[in-house]
């Protein structure tokens, strides 16, 4: 994020705005069966299974996603990088928070993962809100069904106006009204696209702000809020040429920044994903 935003943003009240977004009404979805999973996957529980939906005939084939952001286990220490836990998510779980963008993509690939875009972002708190609604059942990699106190948690811990700051890298980058960011081939392999930003995409900030519950029940072909967006209390940061996308949280407002510095390190973390198969 460039050196302006700050200013802008700290010190800015929201008050009630996440219960706001909590008395929403979300559209029902249809409950879902559990998926067979290798057993070869380890520790199953701290990974969900996300079912991905269909966006403009493109819909990425069933992968998992960590409950928590990445930290210094065992397998990371195994690497021999200059790493170690800079921050703690709210149950305690320490993770690396002290990684630029491109750390982010290479920390998670060298631990056998790869980073959200922000088309599977959406995907991920689309599903986990109608997990939380129990419209919709969320399972752990083994296939047994993830408690709704569980899906809060993750929720929570991306979205939720509170301290302290959360933060969050994505696969997404912006050049001069183009998007470069990871999607699956025909084959279930991840290759890295560069396209025009879909037309539709809002192009100015809104601070605040955007309806949550809107830009995931209908976000562009790329996973960014949609011009029609009603108002409520996401702050937005439009794409700008040569930044990049993550999520913040704090105790005055929530927000997607499509304008990020991609050197900044202000304790961000990054969540790995697997694919279920090799």
């Amino acid at each position: 994020m460039n050196e302006s935003k700050p200013e802008t943003m700290f010190g800015m009240e929201v008050e009630g705005a996440y219960q706001r977004y909590l008395d929403q009404e979300h559209k029902k979805q249809p409950i879902t069966t559990p998926i067979e999973i290798p057993s070869l996957i380890e520790n199953p529980r701290d990974y969900i299974i996300l079912q991905s939906r269909d966006h403009n005939n493109y819909k990425a084939p069933d992968f998992l996603v960590s409950i928590h952001k990445l930290g210094l286990t065992p397998e990371i220490q195994k690497l021999n990088l200059s790493l170690s836990n800079t921050a703690k998510e709210s149950d305690g779980t320490p993770y690396i928070g002290n990684i630029n963008h491109a750390n982010a993509l290479s920390l998670a690939e060298k631990a056998g993962g790869f980073v959200l875009s922000t088309l599977e972002a959406t995907d991920l708190l689309h599903r986990l809100m109608h997990g939380i609604d129990k419209n919709e059942k969320v399972y752990y990699a083994n296939g047994t069904e993830v408690p709704v106190k569980v899906l809060e948690y993750m929720f929570n811990e991306m979205t939720e106006i509170r301290n302290p700051w959360r933060s969050e890298w994505f696969h997404a980058s912006f050049g001069n009204k183009t998007i470069t960011y990871p999607k699956f081939d025909s084959s279930g392999n991840r290759v890295i696209v560069t396209e025009p930003l879909d037309k539709d995409t809002l192009m100015k900030d809104k601070i605040p702000g955007i309806s949550l519950a809107d830009y995931l029940k209908n976000p562009t072909s790329q996973g960014l809020p949609r011009k029609n967006a009603g108002d409520g209390s996401l702050y937005y940061w439009h794409p700008v040429d040569e930044r990049v996308a993550g999520l913040f949280a704090g105790c005055a407002w929530v927000g997607l920044v499509c304008s990020w510095d991609p050197d900044g390190v202000t304790s961000l973390g990054v969540r790995r994903s697997k694919k279920i198969s090799p």
